[in-house]
């Protein structure tokens, strides 16, 4: 499975298969790294290191390089938009400021504070504690995200490719059916209910029948250790689960011979010894073991197993095995047999009682189905790619309800799917649900696919041969029970091997996206606003309305505390109900945060100049007016933070009390600027003069204001924008 995605053993057997034989059905070779579960038997090497399967993907691996991020390319364009503006800003502020007559070196200050006050610099450490604060979360909920970047490329994932076996399923055979002359039966619950001979009949065959044996007899049911083959263990667990009280079976029919199942019979056969008979029990093939039988047995009496019952039996064979299941057939037969007669008389092998099939399926995980319908909901497309047959992936698929009609699923096998270009392949790639028997290099023609069709993709997988996809997807998902190759090509591991894990993390990633755009907007409106402010002022021919120390002071120690409460933001309502793309930060800047962005430094920009304007003119002291517009300034960037807890929705909606963080260093830049306007080492620093308490009830009211017309601009812009 490591190799093929099969979550079965194949039988290898010396045949001439042509060359484009895909790597599953290879029944004459055997590959390096993966397990000889049982049987006897001669190789010849045939190649050796990059020749190998494994080989030719390490080879994979190494032509793979790891793309930087959407986030991170979005990033490195606002970075460069932003030294450039500011650039060219600043310089634009120092020349008028010259040509309006203030000196040289004052305006060179104030350029440089200007500059710095336009610059984001907490930007990179508040983005790096939001993403470390996300992959706690994700640690929480049982995913590791390997690289810090990825966490935040999760929130915009709208593609899941899916491999099946550990990944959907359990990789573990556990009962799919029991079908009998008069029932078929889907779980052990049901089994139980159903005290008749037939069903008791076949659970003892199953549970003789095999090598496979109880480790801890005596223990209870869940915690019984039960070594053997796959097959063979299912078998005995299935009769074990199903209600057989194996101890009682083993006191009143202990064995007396056994014959192991072999490739050329298909069956195994254990005798047992109960009062003066012997009987066999038999478990093979059902072509094989239908053919043994001629007896049926009905309820408790055996009938003549003829021409109609055989070929029933023989389509729900074909039925199951269409589905993926391995399929056993069951039977028996009560005679006076000697000890040792299975070996030496092997002719008795006729005139058997048929049973019924007992079937086993690689079932489902029970958190997968709730995990699907929430990706769903998100909108996020769950395509399965696995190296297992078509009906078992169709199973699987119908089972969970993929597609938009779970009836019509759109299935491509590996070999059409070689045929096809990634130009073709990616014109249909929308409209495929299931990818079944791909290789290594089909699943990653699958995902390339995809990215060329602009998806954010996220490729799960355990084995070797998901390596290559899991380094080349925007987000590659190992399991915690997955190969080494895997986890080290992987970007998030699931460490319980829950697929439910995922949607939670795409939740935390959508968490962290809305979180860093908060951050975002809070530095570039403020930022914007304090630059915009001098710009003002400078082109209308006015003093300054702030010194470069107290730009420098409100950027960096009065804004400082509230750039990292952001990442302490809950989730808003309706996360996982959004589309994938409004998460997407392939460009940072959205025309909605630019609009925000915009409303914040206009409005308190001209409010803040309207202000300064009316003091100075009515023959406030120069120094006092800018005390006052200092304080305005540092009120307002805190005032309008509780705006942005929620970019769509008006303050009076959004849970106020949600971040105590937020609230908490609230509280400490408030005490700052009451430090800065009150402590006098400070104020002579800063060249500050104390406030009354009639100029401080102004500034408050300035804030209120301030924050009203910035909540009234958003809520018309959002009723708009509906």
């Amino acid at each position: 499975s490591a190799l093929s995605g099969e979550w079965l053993a194949n039988t290898k057997e010396n045949k001439v298969l042509p060359e484009n034989t895909p790597l599953a059905d290879r029944v004459n070779m055997v590959y390096a790294g993966t397990i000889v579960e049982s049987g006897f038997g001669k190789a010849i090497i045939t190649a050796t290191d990059e020749d190998t399967e494994i080989g030719k993907i390490s080879e994979i691996l190494a032509e793979e390089k790891k793309e930087i991020s959407p986030f991170q390319k979005g990033m490195k364009s606002l970075a460069k938009t932003i030294t450039v503006v500011i650039a060219l800003f600043t310089l634009l502020i120092f020349g008028v400021g010259i040509l309006r007559g203030f000196g040289f070196e004052e305006m060179f200050l104030t350029a440089i504070a200007v500059a710095v006050a336009g610059i984001p610099e907490g930007l990179p450490v508040a983005i790096t504690v939001i993403l470390a604060l996300g992959m706690e979360r994700i640690l929480h909920r049982g995913g590791l995200v390997r690289r810090l970047s990825a966490a935040e490329t999760l929130g915009s994932t709208d593609v899941i490719i899916v491999d099946k076996t550990g990944t959907l399923t359990q990789a573990k055979m556990a009962l799919g059916a029991l079908i009998t002359k008069n029932h078929k039966i889907g779980s052990y619950e049901e089994i139980k209910n159903i005290n008749e001979p037939e069903i008791l009949n076949s659970l003892k065959s199953a549970f003789f029948a095999t090598r496979a044996f109880i480790e801890n007899p005596g223990a209870p049911i869940n915690e019984l250790i039960i070594q053997g083959e796959p097959t063979e263990k299912a078998m005995l667990e299935s009769a074990i689960k199903g209600g057989l009280d194996y101890e009682e079976v083993l006191k009143n029919e202990p064995r007396i011979d056994f014959l192991d199942f072999h490739p050329e019979r298909r069956w195994s056969a254990s005798l047992h010894k109960i009062g003066e008979k012997g009987r066999i029990y038999l478990a093979g093939a059902p072509e094989i073991v239908i053919q043994l039988s001629d007896r049926f047995l009905d309820g408790s009496k055996t009938i003549n197993f003829g021409f109609a019952d055989k070929k029933r039996f023989h389509k729900e064979f074909e039925n199951l095995t269409k589905k993926g299941s391995r399929v056993i057939a069951l039977a028996y037969k009560e005679d006076h047999y000697k000890i040792l007669e299975l070996f030496s008389s092997p002719k008795i092998f006729t005139n058997f009682a048929f049973l019924g099939l007992l079937a086993f399926e690689d079932t489902i995980r029970e958190d997968v189905f709730e995990a699907v319908k929430t990706m769903k909901e998100a909108n996020v497309k769950i395509v399965i790619a696995t190296g297992d047959h078509k009906g078992t992936a169709k199973t699987v698929a119908e089972k969970l309800g993929l597609g938009d009609l779970p009836k019509e699923l759109k299935i491509m096998e590996g070999e059409e799917l070689e045929k096809l270009s990634l130009k073709a392949l990616s014109f249909a790639i929308d409209k495929i649900d299931v990818f079944a028997r791909t290789t290594p290099e089909q699943k990653l023609k699958i995902l390339e696919a995809f990215l060329s069709k602009g998806y954010t993709a996220a490729m799960t997988g355990d084995g070797v041969n998901d390596a290559p996809s899991l380094r080349r997807a925007n987000i590659g998902v190992s399991l915690g029970s997955g190969t080494e190759v895997a986890k080290e090509a992987s970007d998030l591991i699931l460490i319980n091997d829950g697929f439910s894990i995922i949607s939670r993390a795409i939740e935390e990633g959508r968490i962290i996206v809305d979180n860093l755009r908060k951050v975002i907007v809070y530095l570039l409106s403020t930022g914007f606003m304090e630059t915009l402010l001098i710009g003002l002022a400078l082109f209308g021919g006015f003093p300054l309305p702030l010194l470069p120390g107290q730009i420098l002071w409100a950027n960096l120690i009065g804004e400082g505390f509230m750039n990292f409460a952001f990442a302490f933001e809950k989730k808003e309502d309706g996360i996982m109900q959004k589309r994938p793309k409004d998460y997407s930060l392939k460009k940072i800047l959205s025309l909605e945060m630019i609009k925000m962005i915009s409303i914040i430094g206009i409005i308190t920009s001209f409010i803040l100049l309207g202000v300064f304007l009316y003091l100075f003119y009515s023959g406030i002291a120069l120094e006092r007016t800018r005390t006052i517009v200092f304080a305005g300034l540092n009120i307002a960037s805190l005032f309008f933070a509780f705006s942005i807890k929620n970019l769509n929705k008006p303050i009076w909606k959004i849970k106020f009390f949600s971040n105590w963080y937020l609230i908490g260093a609230w509280f400490l830049s408030v005490g700052l600027l009451f430090s800065a306007l009150f402590l006098p080492p400070l104020q002579k620093l800063l060249k500050l003069v104390p406030l009354n308490s009639r100029e401080l009830l102004f500034i408050l009211s300035l804030g209120f204001a301030n924050l009203f017309v910035i909540e009234t601009v958003k809520w018309f812009n959002n009723k708009k924008s509906k």
